[in-house]
């Protein structure tokens, strides 16, 4: 199935080469991107060079163009691979500090751009009411790393919330779940 390209501001000329010469089927970040749910940098990557020529070809044509230090973002959905951003530059700062709010971002801008093409009432289909009501956001509110102990639930019982809210908000996992909950106004940051 071909991917859609939701919005981009790659060079136009990068942008050209890729599609024409249909690098999406042989660049080993495509293939990363189907195996992990976990941001990486582009330059890790495991590839052989020797083995994967084309494979080899992308990697220099991005580097060519200076965009070598990427950012992979891939955007799960509860039913396996969605998409996926990427972020590159000449230097990125991507610090230990940064990686986990660029993480974010990344998921919820692909799921403004993604909620574009589809109807507002949410990944599954609930009206926010509904949705609201059934995950217990409430409940879920006090359930923060800090105030598990004063609530006296156990580590198993919070899983249990986390990944009911999850499934609940047609989530891929906790990081798509805050994502999609600050999205609909479940969470106010």
């Amino acid at each position: 199935m071909p991917g859609v390209v939701l919005a981009h501001r790659i060079p136009p000329e990068l942008f050209k080469l890729y599609v024409e010469r249909r690098y999406a089927d042989v660049d080993p970040a495509m293939r990363m991107l189907r195996r992990t749910t976990e941001p990486f940098k582009w330059l890790d990557v495991p590839y052989d060079p020797q083995r994967e020529r084309r494979g080899a070809q992308v990697m220099a044509l991005v580097a060519d163009f200076g965009l070598s230090q990427g950012f992979f973002v891939p955007t799960p959905s509860a039913a396996g691979p969605c998409g996926n951003v990427w972020m590159a530059g000449p230097t990125p700062e991507l610090t230990a500090r940064n990686k986990p709010a660029l993480h974010i971002m990344a998921l919820y801008a692909f799921d403004r751009g993604a909620s574009a093409r589809r109807p507002l009432t949410g990944s599954a289909g609930w009206s926010d009411h509904a949705r609201a009501r059934s995950v217990g956001v409430d409940r879920l509110r006090e359930i923060r790393l800090g105030n598990r102990e004063i609530l006296g639930i156990g580590k198993r019982t919070v899983d249990e919330h986390v990944q009911t809210a999850v499934r609940k908000l047609g989530a891929a996992n906790k990081t798509q779940a805050v994502v999609f909950a600050i999205r609909d106004g479940l969470i106010q940051i």
